[in-house]
């Protein structure tokens, strides 16, 4: 796991500033240059996606033990739709695809 100075605390002040359709990441355990991407639905409930499946989990399981971050949103889909394409594809998941780390990942996912 990461070291101490960047896990994540509960009550730090971007948990409880967090907004529903929040893109998330952090760091990726084992590998410090590498960050998981979930998209936060509101109630802490955070959808993912990693080599288990897509996944809706508490946002302390989200999180691991490490710090969170919003990732700042560029894209031109409004956040919302984001997140019906995140529970959709939760109830269909099949028909997003296999993980692939270089094709089809976390962040794709969050960001689609």
């Amino acid at each position: 796991m990461g070291n101490e100075g960047s896990r994540f605390e509960p009550g730090d002040v971007l948990y409880r500033d967090l907004k529903q359709f929040d893109v998330l990441y952090r760091k990726l355990e084992g590998n410090p240059l590498l960050y998981h991407y979930g998209v936060y639905i509101g109630h802490d409930r955070v959808i993912d996606f990693s080599q288990e499946g897509i996944q809706r989990r508490s946002f302390e399981e989200f999180a691991s033990g490490y710090e969170v971050h919003v990732r700042s949103y560029l894209g031109t889909r409004p956040r919302a739709e984001i997140v019906e394409t995140a529970l959709y594809y939760l109830k269909d998941e099949e028909e997003w695809g296999e993980y692939n780390l270089v094709f089809n990942n976390c962040e794709h996912f969050a960001s689609f």
